[in-house]
C-alpha cells in the first residue's frame, strides 16, 4: 500500500515510547534536551527563513518593498511547516514538554486512512533532529507554496490599495475595512500551514477557506499571533543574533500552538469520519467539509 506523506512505515504512535522517553533522565535532563534541540531549530530556521531575515534586515523600510516582502513570505513558507512538524513529533520536545512520547495527535484509524498524518519522525531518527526536519521540508514544501501563494497575493493587493487610498479624500471609509482584510490574510496563514502539516490529502482551497474561518473564529488567538510575530520582526531588526539563534524557535512554537488548538475540532471531527461505524453519509460529508 503506497505511504502517505508524513505517515512513515514506523514511527513512535506505534508503541508510545520515544528514546527520550525511556530511562530514568531527570528534569534537568529533560529540559538541557529541550534547550538543545531548540538550538538546532534555530540554526536550521535560519537558513530556511534567510529570505525574511534578509528583507527585514537589508532593507531600511522593508514596507517599500512590498513584492519583496510578499515573496519573502512565500519562500519561507516550507521552513515554518517543517518547523510545525518538528514542534508536533520531535521527540525531544514531547518528552520534555509534556512528557508523553504520543507523536502529533492522528488516532491509528485517521492515521491509516490518510486524514490526519502520522509522525514525521520515524523510530530510526531518534533524537535527531536535522535529517527529520529536511526530510519534512522536502514532503510539505508543494503544498506549504501552493497554500502561500494565494495569501500572500491577496495581501500584498491590499497592501498596494492601501497605499493608494491614502491619496483620495474619501480613504477613511475603506482603509479600515482593507486593514481588517489583511490581518485576515496574514492571520489565515498561520492555521493553514498548521493544516498543512496535520492533513497530508487535504486541498489547497478548503486549506485556505478552513483557515479563515478558524483566524475569525478565535480572532483574539489571530491577533496574539499577529502581534507575536511582529514583535519577532523587532527582535530581530533590533538584536538580530540574540533573536535568532535563541528566541526564534520558541516564538514560532508559541504560534504553532495558538494555531494548533484552533485545530483540534476540525481534526476530531476527521478522525470520527474514518471510523466504521460512522454512516456513509455523514462520513462524506465531513471529508468533504475538511479538505479530503
Amino acid at each position: 500500500m503506497a505511504q502517505q506523506p508524513g505517515v512513515p512505515g514506523e514511527d513512535f504512535n506505534s508503541s508510545g515510547d520515544t528514546p527520550a522517553s525511556s530511562g530514568g533522565t531527570s528534569t534537568w535532563g529533560y529540559i538541557a534536551q529541550f534547550v538543545f534541540t531548540m538550538l538546532q531549530l534555530n540554526f536550521l530556521l535560519l537558513f530556511t527563513l534567510s529570505p525574511i531575515l534578509f528583507v527585514v534586515l537589508a532593507l531600511a523600510n522593508p514596507l517599500q518593498a512590498i513584492l519583496g516582502l510578499g515573496l519573502a513570505l512565500v519562500l519561507i513558507s516550507p521552513g515554518i511547516a517543517a518547523a510545525f512538524a518538528t514542534f508536533r513529533d520531535c521527540p525531544t520536545l514531547h518528552t520534555a514538554l509534556a512528557g508523553s512520547g504520543r507523536a502529533g495527535m492522528a488516532t491509528p484509524a485517521a492515521s491509516a486512512a490518510g486524514a490526519i498524518a502520522g509522525s514525521y519522525w520515524s523510530a530510526e531518527d531518534g533524537n535527531a533532529v536535522f535529517k527529520p526536519y529536511f526530510r519534512a521540508y522536502r514532503r510539505l514544501a508543494k503544498r506549504a507554496l501552493l497554500v502561500s501563494l494565494p495569501l500572500t497575493v491577496f495581501t500584498v493587493i491590499v497592501i498596494v490599495e492601501m497605499q493608494m487610498l491614502t491619496q483620495v479624500s474619501w480613504a477613511t471609509y475603506l482603509v479600515p475595512t482593507l486593514l481588517v482584510l489583511l490581518l485576515l490574510a496574514l492571520g489565515a496563514w498561520l492555521p493553514s500551514l498548521v493544516m498543512v502539516v496535520e492533513m497530508p490529502q487535504a486541498k489547497v482551497v478548503p486549506i485556505i477557506r478552513n483557515g479563515v474561518y478558524l483566524a475569525l473564529r478565535r480572532w483574539y488567538l489571530t491577533l496574539l499571533n499577529l502581534l507575536t510575530l511582529v514583535a519577532l520582526s523587532v527582535g530581530l531588526i533590533m538584536e538580530t543574533i540574540i533573536v535568532a539563534v535563541f528566541i526564534m524557535g520558541p516564538v514560532l512554537y508559541f504560534v504553532w500552538a495558538n494555531s494548533r488548538w484552533l485545530l483540534m475540532p476540525m481534526v476530531e471531527a476527521l478522525e470520527n469520519a474514518c471510523l466504521d461505524d460512522l454512516p456513509p453519509d455523514q462520513r462524506r460529508r465531513l471529508t468533504r467539509r475538511y479538505g479530503r
